[in-house]
């Protein structure tokens, strides 16, 4: 029946991929952003986001099998890539209102904001066991996982906003 339905191994593993990361996309785009301040809503989204891994193991290593093998799947999906492009609408629609009310610095990409805010979520995560053995501390503990989400809200609130908090002046980093 593999064969029938999915055309073998290969494809089933493409459609699970889909499916997985479909109702990730699908979860994201139900976040109602509109009536919130630009920053709570990047923040709501980051708060989702990490969220989502936290309760999707299975999402985690799914992309840490496609990563090991170069992404060989994820290249067979032509709906994977049209999936993606919405959430990076609602990203670069936030910047924009938070930029236009001088709240949000100017010059934010979308897409490195969002890769930015799936690494600050997933990599804890998804390295939990190895960093724990090798630091001797319980990073997959539910108090470390709380205070790390904290952490990197603080830090994705002190690059985002035009002024650093508590008044202190942000330091701009030029890059060639």
């Amino acid at each position: 029946m593999l064969y029938h339905y999915f055309g073998g191994k290969d494809a089933l593993y493409v459609a699970v991929l889909e499916e997985v990361l479909a109702r990730l996309r699908r979860e994201e785009l139900q976040l109602d952003y509109e009536d919130v301040a630009p920053l709570e809503g990047l923040l709501r989204l980051f708060d989702f986001i990490d969220g989502h891994f936290a309760q999707h193991p299975e999402l985690r290593c799914l992309l840490a099998f496609e990563n090991l093998n170069r992404a060989q799947h994820l290249r067979k999906s032509t709906r994977i890539p049209t999936m993606s492009s919405p959430v990076i609408g609602l990203i670069e629609r936030l910047l924009q209102r938070g930029e236009m009310a001088g709240d949000l610095r100017a010059g934010i990409d979308p897409l490195n904001l969002y890769v930015a805010m799936v690494s600050m979520a997933y990599y804890g995560k998804s390295h939990a066991y190895t960093l724990s053995r090798i630091f001797e501390t319980d990073l997959a503990a539910p108090r470390w996982q709380a205070t790390q989400a904290i952490e990197t809200r603080r830090m994705l609130s002190g690059y985002l906003l035009t002024t650093a908090p508590e008044g202190r002046e942000r330091t701009t980093i030029v890059r060639p």
